[in-house]
C-alpha cells in the first residue's frame, strides 16, 4: 500500500503555522520602566520638604490636642445620678441604714448618749485620685513628660522617614509611575502619637 505524500504549507498557510508555533514573534517588546527625570526628581523632593514641615507641624497640634483631652479627662466628674450606678447606690445605703440600726443597739447596751455615738457615713465621691490636686499635678506631669516624649519620637520618624526617601530619589530607585505611592510612605501622625488615657499615665506614674 502506497504512503500518502506530506502535504508542504505554502504561502499563506506556512506563515500562520510558524505565527502559531511562536506566538510572540510578532509583538512588540514593552519599553523599560522609565527612571524619573531630574525636574521630577526636584519636584518630588520639595513635595517631600513639605509634607516634612506640614508632618511636624501636626505632630506639635496633635500633641496639644492630647494635653487637652487628658486635662478633660482628669477634671471629669460623674454625678450621683447616672442611671449606671443608681442600683448600687441604693444597695449601699440600705446596708448601712442596717448597720446603723445594729450600731445603735450596741451603743444602748454600752450606755453612750447618742449626741457621742460614733455612726456610719454614706456619701458620693465622683472622682478617684484625680479628686486630690497634689495627685492630679503629678499625673499632669507625667502626662506633658510622655505627650513630649511621643511628639519628639513622631518627629524624629518623620525625619527619617523623609532621609530614606530623599537617598532613594537622588539614587535614581524612583520610577516616573511610583512617584504618588512613594510620597504615600510617609507615617500617619495618628499611628505616630496614640493618645494618652488616665489609666496608661497612672500605670507610669506608679512605675
Amino acid at each position: 500500500m502506497a504512503t500518502p505524500e506530506k502535504r508542504m504549507p505554502r504561502g499563506n498557510e506556512a506563515d500562520a503555522e510558524d505565527r502559531t508555533e511562536h506566538p510572540d514573534s510578532t509583538k512588540t517588546p514593552a519599553p523599560p520602566p522609565q527612571r524619573t527625570t531630574s525636574a521630577e526628581r526636584a519636584e518630588l523632593s520639595k513635595v517631600l520638604g513639605m509634607r516634612r514641615r506640614v508632618a511636624h507641624a501636626d505632630a506639635k497640634a496633635r500633641a496639644a490636642d492630647q494635653m487637652a483631652l487628658f486635662e478633660q479627662q482628669l477634671a471629669t466628674e460623674y454625678p450621683e445620678s447616672h442611671p449606671a450606678w443608681s442600683a448600687a447606690i441604693a444597695k449601699a445605703r440600705l446596708a448601712i441604714e442596717a448597720a446603723q440600726v445594729s450600731l445603735a443597739a450596741e451603743c444602748d447596751a454600752l450606755g453612750i448618749p447618742p449626741m457621742f455615738r460614733p455612726r456610719f457615713e454614706c456619701y458620693w465621691n465622683p472622682r478617684g485620685q484625680n479628686a486630690i490636686e497634689e495627685r492630679r499635678n503629678e499625673l499632669r506631669k507625667v502626662a506633658q513628660a510622655f505627650v513630649t516624649a511621643n511628639c519628639i519620637r513622631a518627629c524624629t520618624e518623620v525625619d527619617r522617614t523623609v532621609a530614606s526617601l530623599q537617598t532613594q530619589l537622588l539614587g535614581g530607585a524612583v520610577l516616573s509611575s511610583d512617584g504618588r505611592s512613594f510620597l504615600d510612605c510617609m507615617p500617619s501622625i495618628d499611628a505616630l502619637l496614640p493618645a494618652p488615657t488616665l489609666d496608661v499615665i497612672k500605670q507610669i506614674a506608679e512605675g
